[in-house]
């Protein structure tokens, strides 16, 4: 027999017993708090112990961007406490945390068609500045600014969820790669080179810890778990509504391996079972999307951000634009790009890989893949390939090998190094 993801019921690398799972979790939860301190550590000490030659000239916004350590009007940049967690991205998690969508002290659009302006808050998906002002609310309790205790609360937040993300991704490995393929997926998740933005105020930890989480439970048979963890990834970032893929694939594989016969066949509340977590995901989808939220989103991605789901022709014109361009662009342009491109590169490998082994992974972590890398601007694939599992699993069956596990765990720290130095410092990283 196999399971959803093609793995033998009997799984040769799989641990003796539950001692040894508990075990590797230990080491998993001991891996996370290392991880936790040494980035707060490192990303506070970075800046004191030397400057860095402003702006960044990575991409033709940036400079713009990067010119002064904050600016003057952008209060929720300012904010001292963990200001190293803080960059791009996170202001408008801090808006949308502290005061709602609708907060003049953030940025505007005016749409093509002359309507009222947008705030560029509407770009941004709500489950995570949500979980945001539920953590911040005993904090402002206890004394700290709305600004503070929204920024300590979004750090808390990206951290309970990389743990979660972590056993989650472990679940998955271990069914093919036993307890140490599953303990290297989690590490290398963490140390990858932009690993560190599950420690930021980002939502990449709680979309991840959602994710893998319904991943996970797809592979144990869980399906109304499944389709909830489904649903609230979607309205995490929309990408979470693929996961109907491997949802679908789980149910079409059960099916198949209990055609002709009569004790196999599902009964009726398994059969709606499944039936609602195929549905669920979607159903969270086309909910935002025709929502006030969902239509304005739409707007500020597409003409502010230029960014749209499977704009494949103005996507193949920027790309092929990043290469032609290639000898004549800035040395830090080079290695921004260089990183994307191998991003890419490997997840593509990795996503190919991951078909045979776990083909319900490998269905989400395509789309996963696609979506970003043809919405239309080429840049951020070296963050977004953190969603993208087979990843992970590719680092995890490839470090058995004791030299690459060393080589890798090498090469991707020293990267992260470098990433998280310049995300500390408000520089362009992904």
């Amino acid at each position: 027999m196999h399971d959803a993801e093609g793995a033998s019921t009997v799984e040769t690398r799989t641990a003796a017993g539950p001692g040894s799972t508990r075990s590797a979790i230990v080491v998993l939860v001991a891996v996370w708090l290392a991880w936790t301190g040494s980035l707060f550590v490192f990303q506070e000490l970075v800046q004191q112990r030397f400057g860095i030659d402003r702006p960044d000239r990575a991409l033709v916004w940036t400079a713009e961007e990067t010119g002064l350590r904050r600016y003057a009007n952008r209060p929720y940049l300012r904010e001292p406490v963990l200001n190293s967690h803080v960059a791009f991205d996170s202001e408008y998690y801090l808006s949308i945390a502290v005061f709602g969508y609708d907060d003049p002290d953030v940025g505007e659009m005016r749409p093509e068609d002359g309507s009222e302006p947008i705030p560029l808050n509407y770009a941004f998906m709500p489950l995570y500045p949500l979980a945001m002002r539920v953590v911040a609310a005993p904090l402002t309790a206890l004394g700290l600014g709305p600004v503070a205790a929204a920024t300590v609360a979004g750090v808390l937040v990206s951290l309970a969820a990389a743990l979660a993300a972590v056993l989650a991704l472990f679940s998955i490995a271990r069914r093919r790669l036993g307890d140490a393929g599953g303990i290297r997926a989690g590490v290398f998740l963490l140390v990858f080179p932009t690993g560190f933005f599950l420690a930021q105020v980002y939502t990449e930890a709680l979309f991840l810890a959602l994710a893998l989480g319904s991943l996970a439970l797809v592979a144990d048979r869980r399906p109304l778990l499944a389709a909830s963890l489904a649903v609230l990834a979607t309205w995490t970032r929309p990408i979470g509504v693929v996961l109907v893929l491997p949802i679908a694939l789980a149910v079409i594989d059960s099916l198949r391996a209990g055609r002709g016969s009569e004790s196999a066949r599902w009964p009726p509340r398994k059969l709606a079972a499944w039936g609602i977590a195929v549905v669920a995901p979607i159903g969270a989808y086309l909910a935002w999307a025709f929502s006030p939220l969902g239509q304005a989103f739409s707007i500020v991605q597409r003409e502010y951000f230029g960014q749209q789901p499977l704009a494949i022709g103005a996507s193949s014109q920027n790309w092929w634009a990043v290469f032609d361009a290639w000898s004549t662009v800035l040395p830090e342009t080079r290695v921004y790009y260089g990183l994307e491109i191998a991003a890419v590169g490997l997840a593509v490998v990795a996503s190919l890989w991951a078909i045979r082994h776990w083909p319900g992974v490998a269905l989400f972590s395509i789309a996963a893949l696609l979506i970003p890398l043809t919405s239309g601007a080429p840049q951020s694939m070296v963050r977004y390939v953190l969603a993208v599992p087979a990843v992970f699993l590719l680092l995890a069956r490839l470090g058995e090998s004791r030299a690459f596990d060393r080589a890798w765990m090498l090469a991707s720290t020293l990267l992260m190094g470098l990433l998280v130095t310049l995300f500390a410092f408000d520089f362009w990283v992904a």
